[in-house]
């Protein structure tokens, strides 16, 4: 049986399509309020959280390029004034390589790092922020792998 989250504020970055966009809607079915963060995807983002609110919870969309710092803190501030807390973090945001890593040139390999390593590195270090001045709070990462 799935917990009772009804008023926990949850942020779900890469949500607009994929396992994302699936545990958004499965926090929604559990009465959260979600935010639902996209980078490009913005009309499938929309659609995630119609998802969630139809599943029972509320939700909001922002967009953000989770490589920059910039961005992913203006995520974090713009969840905390838009329901005045944030309870769960999950980190879910990223991309995958396809390419086997013996072809992968350096650029690709700082693409997969920013997005998949710094990019969580920073969200969480501002969400912990908010999350210690409440003095609670969770965060779930997902991982991706290369080929």
């Amino acid at each position: 049986m799935l917990e009772d989250l009804r008023g926990k504020v949850v942020l779900v970055t890469g949500a607009s399509t994929g396992i994302g966009a699936a545990v958004a809607e499965g926090f929604g079915h559990c009465g959260a309020k979600v935010v639902v963060h996209y980078n490009r995807s913005q009309a499938a983002a929309e659609a995630v959280a119609e998802a969630v609110r139809r599943a029972g919870g509320e939700a909001i969309v922002i967009q953000g390029d989770v490589t920059r710092k910039a961005d992913l803190a203006r995520l974090i501030d713009q969840t905390v004034a838009s329901f005045g807390r944030l309870d769960v973090l999950v980190n879910n945001a990223g991309v995958v390589n396809r390419r086997s890593v013996i072809k992968l040139d350096r650029d690709e390999w700082d693409r997969v790092i920013a997005a998949n390593l710094t990019g969580p590195f920073l969200c969480t270090k501002h969400a912990a922020r908010a999350m210690t001045a409440q003095r609670s709070g969770k965060i779930i990462n997902i991982a991706r792998c290369m080929d």
